[in-house]
């Protein structure tokens, strides 16, 4: 099961890897959410009483919230979609291209309101490999049948999504209210600006102040926490030398035939003991 859309950094491809490594609990709290991989393989798994997805990205918080409220609206989505892969000639491609970044545009000076802002924000991510960077690499362009049944995906995050509270809040605040006792917290937070991860791929920044800020709050809580970092942001967070660490390599179908791998750690004692690497 997918996130509600393509996202770069997505958890699809590891959602079932990272349910294995999270500990029981009542309550399970995704505190940036993004695309919602992970949130929604756990309400398909019925594995927590209480399930909450977080972002503080408007546009992604109106995007989950008109898929669980308005399911008609995938249907719109889906037609919007066929019709830009139609456009399957180098002019129409650019065309419809134009058309994108017009929109793109638009959501991001916030003059598209609800909920268009949500319709339109699905789109670009369906159509678009990165929605937020200037260039809009086009999906389509080798597959233009790929959108035959996203309708379908939709209405199953519609249904999945019955079960989850949605929040629109800073993550800060969002763990410093739910993270006690009876919590399980996955915590993926974006990367930080440098070199590789420039403005462009996220719509809001994350800087290394927010990152030790964040450091510092997780460490103080009483939830069970699990936190994927990318391994050039491991230096601003203080944890990594206290808490349980974890490797889980790239999946094999990971685009451009990458690899690597991501890291994990925990302040509890993690259910799968054999790819522990660092422990305290």
């Amino acid at each position: 099961m997918m996130g509600l859309f393509p996202l770069i950094g997505g958890d699809s491809r590891i959602a079932a890897r990272i349910a294995e490594l999270l500990p029981r609990g009542e309550r399970f709290v995704e505190a940036f959410g993004g695309a919602g991989s992970v949130t929604l393989h756990l309400a398909k798994a019925s594995a927590y009483a209480e399930l909450t997805w977080n972002d503080l990205d408007r546009l992604y918080y109106d995007s989950f919230r008109l898929i669980k409220y308005h399911p008609r609206a995938a249907a719109i989505i889906r037609e919007i979609l066929v019709r830009l892969s139609r456009c399957v000639d180098p002019e129409a491609r650019a065309a419809a291209k134009t058309l994108l970044k017009e929109v793109r545009l638009k959501l991001l000076e916030g003059e598209v309101g609800w909920p268009w802002n949500a319709v339109w924000t699905i789109v670009l991510h369906y159509a678009c490999h990165i929605p937020w960077r200037s260039g809009l690499m086009l999906r389509w362009t080798y597959c233009p049948t790929r959108y035959s049944r996203v309708d379908r995906k939709l209405l199953r995050c519609h249904r999945l999504l019955q079960s989850v509270e949605l929040r629109n809040e800073d993550a800060l605040d969002l763990l410093q209210e739910l993270a006690g006792e009876g919590t399980v917290a996955y915590v993926d937070p974006p990367h930080l600006i440098s070199d590789r991860w420039r403005m462009g791929y996220y719509r809001l920044e994350f800087t290394a102040e927010m990152a030790e800020e964040l450091d510092e709050v997780l460490r103080g809580l009483r939830a069970k926490i699990l936190v994927k970092l990318s391994r050039g942001d491991e230096e601003h967070y203080r944890l990594t030398g206290s808490w349980i660490g974890v490797r889980l390599p790239y999946p094999r179908d990971s685009g451009g035939g990458r690899s690597g791998e991501y890291r994990l750690y925990a302040n509890y004692r993690l259910p799968s003991l054999q790819e522990i690497v660092h422990e305290p």
